[in-house]
């Protein structure tokens, strides 16, 4: 059904439904020179399209359990600003971050802690902040917004050519 809905989501967008093509590491793309990238989970299913930057999204439940992985992901400056009233969520939206900026590059190699940097931020429902992919082979400032519906959170965001603050 998800897949079946992301298709959907291509069949609005273009008004057709154009093949989508995927690179070695497994990173979608189109042939019409739109950058791409899908999410889905638990019967929900999104994507966000750009003609200008490489682009990524992220769906997901908000669950307690992501408080056991989050010192594989977590660096010590972003969890400084995690609130305990809002733990599982804004712990949601870092994973949700450093997800998108994975996707963003293609690189599922990228150490979460190590190279992927999530400026911090105050837990909102709607709330955006930037962050950094640095590796000793190049730097990516990115662009990060989050929406959250009931218990589901999207993360989605965009390669910017300059760091934002």
């Amino acid at each position: 059904n998800e897949f079946l809905a992301l298709r959907q989501c291509l069949a609005s967008y273009f008004g057709e439904n154009p093949p989508v093509f995927y690179n070695e590491d497994g990173k979608p793309f189109l042939k019409n020179g739109h950058y791409i990238s899908f999410s889905h989970t638990h019967g929900f299913a999104g994507m966000i399209v750009c003609k200008q930057n490489p682009v990524g999204i992220d769906l997901e439940l908000f669950r307690e359990r992501i408080k056991r992985i989050a010192h594989k992901f977590l660096r010590p400056e972003e969890k400084e600003s995690i609130q305990e009233k809002s733990e599982v969520e804004h712990l949601t939206l870092y994973w949700g971050a450093k997800e998108v900026m994975v996707k963003i590059t293609g690189n599922r190699r990228l150490n979460f802690i190590g190279e992927l940097w999530v400026t911090p931020f105050r837990y909102n429902e709607n709330c955006q902040t930037s962050g950094v992919i640095q590796t000793s082979d190049y730097q990516k400032n990115i662009r990060l917004f989050f929406k959250s519906f009931d218990n589901l959170h999207i993360t989605y965001g965009w390669e910017t050519a300059t760091r934002i603050h």
